[in-house]
């Protein structure tokens, strides 16, 4: 029944749709070949000149590896002259998309603030924007929190803010942006009430030969930690303060119109601080607990709306360093 409903959905949306596009990241990986990494379908439809909805459905992997869809938008957008932009429903998140836009290549890898876990991608809420002296944009959102895969769980809603001023698209075009985005959400724990908070800043620069990001962002919220500890006067659990923080450079050098090469330096560190420690001193956190994940390579674009990205892939963890080799595709229709 629910293959039938999804299925009914997506021939529905085709039918009543104004435009429909689509995008999917298939990949090849040295160490498990091909794989179907996402795919995404748009359904857009104008319905007056102040009104217009779209909808995706993102179709990607579940945690036991099969293919599953879910419905990512379901957003409903009403522009009002002189006062801004209201969107109503399963809406984009603002906290990520120009930081992507940045990066430019959603394909090979998320974002960092997305790769890390600092933000949810869409969410069920309203949202309003704004632009202000033509390069100034404003954007604030109320959202469930939990994000577009789970219902809402603990009663508590979450705040987002963006602000950026400048071009917001730079993989597309030439200029420069900055910005910082900030989100909250309350907390329940065992032990006393946390928020759930995210704060960041971004920059970009964008010309015809060479497109250039940075971020940085945080993230804090109380963070349950088996201690693994023996004796019976240990507790199993424990609460304790998180304060994540990730930096993030990148680049890309354009070669020709179908030559590119790009790289790309990531610094996470999760940062376990624990107020309520274990009765015989356990040891959780190390000091030289950061991660070091760095991945660089060439984009060939043959024709329109096929992109080819081998790349190579280091991450270190501690003392523990990975490679892997991998070749992405991006298909645009």
């Amino acid at each position: 029944m629910i293959k039938f409903v999804k299925i009914f959905v997506l021939l529905l949306g085709f039918v009543v749709s104004q435009e429909v596009s689509g995008v999917t990241y298939f990949e090849y990986d040295h160490k498990e070949d091909f794989s179907l990494s996402r795919q995404y379908i748009n359904f857009k439809n104008k319905l007056n000149e102040d009104i217009n909805l779209k909808v995706t459905l993102d179709v990607g992997r579940s945690e036991g590896g099969k293919l599953e869809a879910f419905l990512k938008k379901s957003q409903l957008n009403w522009s009002c002259d002189g006062v801004g932009k209201f969107s109503f429903g399963l809406i984009g998140v603002n906290a990520h998309g120009v930081q992507e836009k940045n990066w430019g290549y959603r394909y090979i890898q998320k974002s960092s603030i997305d790769l890390w876990g600092f933000t949810k991608t869409a969410d069920l809420g309203i949202g309003f924007s704004r632009k202000f002296f033509d390069k100034l944009s404003l954007s604030l959102q109320l959202t469930n929190g939990e994000g577009y895969k789970k219902p809402q769980g603990d009663g508590y809603s979450r705040t987002w803010v963006n602000v950026t001023y400048g071009e917001k698209n730079l993989s597309k075009n030439p200029g420069y942006n900055l910005g910082f985005v900030y989100s909250s959400e309350p907390q329940d724990t065992d032990v006393e009430q946390g928020n759930r908070v995210l704060a960041g800043f971004f920059a970009g620069y964008s010309n015809s030969k060479l497109r250039v990001g940075v971020d940085f962002h945080t993230y804090n919220d109380r963070y349950e930690w088996d201690l693994n500890c023996d004796e019976d006067d240990c507790e199993s659990k424990k609460w304790g303060d998180r304060s994540q923080q990730s930096v993030s450079f990148s680049s890309t050098y354009t070669v020709s119109n179908i030559l590119s090469a790009f790289a790309r330096f990531d610094i996470y560190d999760p940062n376990l601080d624990f107020e309520y420690a274990c009765p015989m001193n356990c040891s959780i956190s190390k000091e030289d607990d950061k991660e070091n994940y760095v991945v660089a390579g060439i984009i060939w674009s043959p024709v329109k709306g096929l992109d080819i990205a081998p790349n190579v892939r280091h991450l270190k963890v501690d003392s523990e360093t990975t490679i892997d080799y991998k070749i992405n595709f991006q298909f645009k229709l």
